[in-house]
């Protein structure tokens, strides 16, 4: 190895170990699947309470929702279950993971319309689960 190679490889290192990797971290964790540890009702109303700013809000969109929308109550306890499965461990994930299918949503028409606004489903569906929760 020449003193050039040896100069470069040690400022690759130094450089490589001074990398913050608590972001890639946290990232892991908000999403980590613990077996044998499913989320429960109680923890999904936790993060999603806190993705909103303002709580009733949401409740009162919800609210409405399954007032006009009296059959999708089982599609929002649905949309619970498969957070479940996701085991989003932050409100912050599950945001993400919320606008990722709100995304989707509109991207494919599944939209509904309360007292004039359309909502992705799965927006609806989250204010719904505050309701529910």
């Amino acid at each position: 190895m020449t003193r050039r190679q040896f100069v470069f490889v040690a400022a690759l290192l130094a450089a490589v170990g001074g990398v913050d990797t608590s972001f890639w971290r946290r990232r892991f964790y908000d999403f980590q699947a613990f077996p044998n540890k499913a989320l429960t009702g109680s923890e999904i109303r936790k993060n999603l309470l806190g993705i909103f700013s303002n709580v009733e809000s949401p409740r009162q969109i919800g609210a409405r929702y399954l007032t006009l929308y009296p059959d999708e109550a089982t599609r929002s306890l649905m949309l619970a279950e498969d957070l479940k499965g996701i085991r989003v461990r932050t409100s912050g994930a599950l945001r993400q993971v919320l606008a990722q299918k709100c995304e989707s949503d509109f991207l494919n028409g599944d939209l509904v319309s309360i007292d004039g606004f359309l909502l992705a489903r799965t927006e609806a569906e989250a204010c719904a689960l505050t309701v529910l929760l």
